[in-house]
């Protein structure tokens, strides 16, 4: 038996244009793709896939969960998309502040895998109140946006709390398999609700 899917934008702009109570009847999952918040189509560096919060770009999870279940879209055919990679700004004070190109990457200009993450010499930041998380290397003023383990594990509560049905990653291929480092096992093993 064949599932009818979609992988839907987490952007008001975009979700405003759906009939959702409509496609909800032909649909098995709604994949909403939680990420791509932030990159280099814009002026300041940001994060890539807050949960809460995003108040300079106007994007977060929460608010595109809370309208598809609104609009007719039963939480338990809600797939929750996260990314596995993370989108770079180079030349910048820290989050929120302009930047000047986006580096080599690895997947492509501007874009990390996962595997290689975080990068040498960045420090760390997560935030539990927005759920987000970056890198950050002052003395190559290098931010990377992206979900570290313990974001991506609230993230898998916020799943289960609100009776999603799951979630999905962009995109597994990025990871590297066997894995050598314990928090890859992590990321492909928390994300199916009880």
């Amino acid at each position: 038996m064949s599932s009818a899917t979609a992988a839907v934008a987490a952007g008001a702009a975009n979700y405003a244009n759906l009939k959702v109570p409509q496609m909800n009847a032909a649909m098995d999952f709604w994949n909403l793709m939680a990420y791509d918040y932030a990159g280099s189509w814009l002026t300041f560096s940001d994060n890539q896939a807050n949960l809460y919060g995003g108040s300079r770009t106007g994007f977060n999870t929460d608010s595109a969960v809370r309208y598809y279940t609104g609009a007719g879209a039963p939480a338990s055919k809600i797939v929750m998309g996260m990314p596995l990679y993370g989108r770079a700004f180079q030349n910048t004070n820290g989050l929120g502040q302009p930047y000047s190109g986006i580096g080599p990457g690895t997947i492509e200009a501007g874009v990390y895998s996962y595997k290689a993450l975080p990068l040498a010499g960045a420090q760390i930041f997560e935030n539990t109140t927005d759920v987000s998380s970056y890198s950050y290397d002052s003395a190559k003023r290098e931010l990377v946006s992206y979900d570290t383990p313990n974001i991506v594990r609230l993230k898998a509560q916020y799943v289960n709390s609100k009776g999603l049905a799951g979630s999905m990653f962009w995109e597994v291929r990025f990871v590297s398999f066997p894995r050598q480092e314990t928090h890859h096992d992590l990321l492909l093993m928390v994300f199916t609700p009880d």
